[in-house]
């Protein structure tokens, strides 16, 4: 009989110490971690164990804080049309000044070979 409650007791033992390393392990490889985390302000992803430092929307969008994003759209929206109108102007400016250009470039040419024929027949 004192064989049996010998081997129970070291089966019992074995069990009580696997648990307890195991309480230890849970703790320093994943509770820890994470309090250590959230300490810092940051955020802990449980699944990939991974501390990570947030990111401010505002930051990666330019987006004032506290404007929504309907309102910031818009309000792209509003200066990309402007940006375009703005663009399309100035084509049509350059267009309008080179086509000014050539047609004073053909008049001038054309009123010098009109003087070199009335000079030719006089």
């Amino acid at each position: 009989m004192n064989r049996v409650i010998n081997r129970a007791m070291i089966i019992f033992l074995g069990i009580f110490v696997l648990a307890s390393v195991g309480a230890l392990a849970l703790q320093w490889g994943w509770i820890n971690p994470s309090r250590r985390c959230e300490a810092e302000k940051a955020w802990w992803d449980p699944e990939t164990r991974v501390c990570a430092q947030p990111v401010y929307i505002p930051d990666i969008t330019r987006r004032p804080a506290g404007m929504s994003r309907e309102e910031w759209s818009r309000r792209q929206a509003v200066e990309v049309t402007n940006a375009r109108e703005a663009a399309r102007q100035k084509y049509a400016a350059e267009v309008g000044r080179r086509y000014d250009q050539a047609v004073r470039e053909r008049n001038a040419a054309v009123d010098a070979a009109n003087a070199q024929a009335e000079a030719a027949q006089k």
